[in-house]
């Protein structure tokens, strides 16, 4: 334990007595939006001058699987995608489900709940990409991404009129990276505590973090043997027919081949548990058997993502701050 400890102790001297690196632009981030940016400041800045850091390793597959696997965040008109669109949304009332252009009215929503109302488009990973850097996305993430994971954010400084610094990363591994401009698809909460972890950040910029506020999610996707429900379509499923404590968002696919249902569950706690997120599935499950009798037992697999950054809240003025900039999709 002891020799543990003396390695660990020399690897952290080590560490601080090297310069740290420069980058341009650094992309903060594990998800399709952090690649989709990091392909793109690759082609602004060259490739020398561009890292991404992800929490964890990244794979073409990985990312393409995760982003079909969600529940839509494209919901309205979106011209420019191309994909499968979702027919009508319906609400589940006594014990019935019911259109919104009928005259019953669905019971209360919570925040952020009535943006999946709106048709969604669902468009494949690879199309917010171009052909040459989809074909070789594989590669890409092996030159250009370094797992580590961050411990600070902090303003910073320098002279030099090229290399401008304006952000110092350290990490766990005792790294530093001085950083120009920084991009990010972490959440928000998340973002401010690494801020805080740092130099912290003026009350200005603190209160404009807080009021991006991300709502931390589960996102479940089944694969089902059975069709469930209408295909291509989306239904807000009360979690309580005598709280107000919002609704399970279900949607629900069927092609002659197979049949799928993904579904979106929000955490209204600061930092929900295991055992939250548990709990929250089980009763899930529950709720969408009395509704479509027969659905647990025609389950054949099933997949689950956490995400703290799926989904943000008064976004239209918070999305750009000095020389930092938060990736999101609405």
């Amino acid at each position: 334990m002891a020799f543990g400890l003396k390695e660990f102790k020399k690897q952290a001297k080590e560490e601080s007595q090297r310069a740290p690196i420069f980058y341009q632009s650094l992309v903060l981030g594990s998800d399709l939006w952090a690649v989709k940016k990091l392909c793109e400041l690759i082609k602004a800045h060259g490739p020398e001058r561009v890292k991404l850091i992800s929490e964890r390793p990244l794979t073409k597959a990985d990312l393409k699987r995760d982003f079909e696997d969600m529940v839509s965040l494209f919901r309205g008109d979106f011209p420019e995608l191309q994909g499968q669109k979702t027919g009508q949304a319906f609400f589940y009332k006594d014990g019935q489900l019911r259109s919104f252009d009928s005259k019953a009215k669905p019971v209360t929503f919570l925040s952020g709940e009535d943006y999946f109302q709106g048709p969604a488009v669902y468009p494949s990973a690879e199309s917010f990409f171009t052909q040459d850097d989809w074909d070789q996305l594989d590669q890409i993430l092996t030159e250009h991404v370094e797992v580590k994971i961050c411990e600070s954010i902090s303003s910073a400084s320098n002279e030099d009129l090229v290399d401008i610094i304006h952000w110092r990363l350290s990490f766990f591994d005792f790294g530093v990276m001085n950083v120009g401009q920084l991009y990010t698809s972490l959440g928000s909460s998340k973002v401010l505590k690494l801020f805080k972890e740092g130099d912290g950040v003026s009350d200005e910029v603190s209160d404009k973090l807080s009021e991006c506020e991300s709502i931390p999610c589960l996102n479940v996707s089944w694969e089902l043997s059975e069709p469930l429900g209408e295909n291509a379509s989306t239904y807000f499923l009360p979690q309580s027919l005598t709280h107000e404590w919002g609704h399970f968002i279900l949607e629900t696919f069927h092609t002659e081949v197979c049949a799928k249902a993904k579904l979106l569950i929000f955490l209204r706690d600061d930092e929900p548990t295991a055992e939250v997120m548990g709990q929250k599935l089980k009763l899930a499950k529950r709720v969408i058997e009395r509704v479509f009798s027969g659905f647990e037992k025609s389950i054949k697999n099933e997949s689950i993502q956490y995400l703290d950054n799926y989904f943000y809240l008064n976004t239209s003025d918070k999305k750009e701050f000095d020389n930092f900039t938060f990736l999101m999709t609405h």
